[in-house]
């Protein structure tokens, strides 16, 4: 029996653009930088990547901003950087990368 192994070159770069359209990215960000580096990543990891940076920029903004007002004064601030798609990055690799048994139940932020 031949098993043989077929590769497909994923359109990440894509899967970026279209998962971050309309989000609050800042100007630091390059899509293409983080498309090579998650280069065997199927679309729903290379999705979980832009939700992951999204989810870091709100759970740090809120914490500094508790309340409504502090939240909306300093609205401009909410920025997802490279350093958050880094970090998302990193998250979702060590999560692909983990045996079934070892991952714990994950809520939708990571």
């Amino acid at each position: 029996m031949c098993l043989y192994q077929i590769r497909i070159n994923l359109p990440g770069k894509k899967i970026l653009e279209i998962n971050t359209k309309g989000k609050p990215i800042g100007q630091d960000v390059d899509l293409e930088k983080i498309a090579s580096v998650t280069e065997g990543f199927s679309g729903a990891d290379i999705a979980a990547i832009g939700n992951t940076a999204v989810s870091l920029v709100l759970h740090n903004y809120l914490q500094k901003y508790p309340t409504p007002e502090d939240a909306l004064k300093h609205s401009s601030e909410a920025l997802v950087s490279m350093h958050h798609f880094e970090e998302a990055t990193k998250k979702v690799r060590n999560q692909k990368e983990m045996k079934p048994e070892e991952k714990p139940n994950l809520s939708q932020y990571r």
